[in-house]
C-alpha cells in the first residue's frame, strides 16, 4: 500500500501513530532492560567493593599480627627499655594505630569491635608481650577473615 493509494489522510495518520507507538514501546523495553542491567552491575560492583574492603582490613590486621609475633619472638621482659626494643615497640604501635584507624570506620560488629579492643590500650608493654594478647588478636583476625572470604562465584 503506497501513499498514492491511500485515499483517506486520517488512515495515514493512524498508521503513523501506530508505528510511533510500536517504536516507543520498543524504546521503553530497551530502556527498562538497560536499567535492569545497570542495577545488576551496580549491585555486583558494590558487593565486590565491600568484599575488597573487608579483605583490605583483614590483610592489614594479619600483617600487624605477624609483626606482633615477630616482636614477641624477639623480645621478652628482660629486654624492656633497650633502644632496639623501644624503637620496635614504637613501630608496632604505629601499625596498631593505623589498623585501628581503618577499623574505626567500618560498621560496628563483633569482629571489628574485637580487633579494635586488641589495638587500643597497649601502653602496658607486658600486655603486648603476652601470649594471651597474641591469641586474642589472632581470634579477631580470624573473624575478619570470615568476612573477607572471596565469593566463590567469581572463581567459576
Amino acid at each position: 500500500m503506497s501513499c498514492a493509494t491511500i485515499k483517506n489522510p486520517d488512515s495515514l495518520s493512524l498508521w503513523i501513530a501506530v508505528a510511533s507507538l510500536l517504536v516507543s514501546l520498543a524504546a521503553t523495553w530497551v530502556a527498562a532492560n538497560s536499567l535492569f542491567q545497570a542495577k545488576r552491575v551496580a549491585d555486583r560492583d558494590l558487593r565486590d567493593w565491600r568484599q575488597r574492603k573487608w579483605f583490605d582490613l583483614y590483610l592489614e590486621a594479619s600483617e600487624v599480627g605477624t609483626s606482633i609475633e615477630r616482636f614477641q619472638a624477639t623480645y621478652d621482659d628482660s629486654s624492656l627499655g633497650t633502644e632496639t626494643f623501644l624503637r620496635d615497640r614504637n613501630e608496632l604501635m604505629i601499625l596498631l594505630r593505623r589498623m585501628y584507624s581503618k577499623a574505626s570506620v567500618f560498621p560496628q560488629n563483633p569482629e571489628v569491635i574485637a580487633l579494635m579492643k586488641c589495638a587500643i590500650g597497649n601502653r602496658d608493654v607486658s600486655r603486648v608481650l603476652s601470649k594471651e594478647f597474641l591469641t586474642k588478636f589472632g581470634d579477631a583476625i580470624e573473624g575478619l577473615r570470615l568476612n573477607a572470604l572471596v565469593d566463590t562465584t567469581v572463581l567459576d
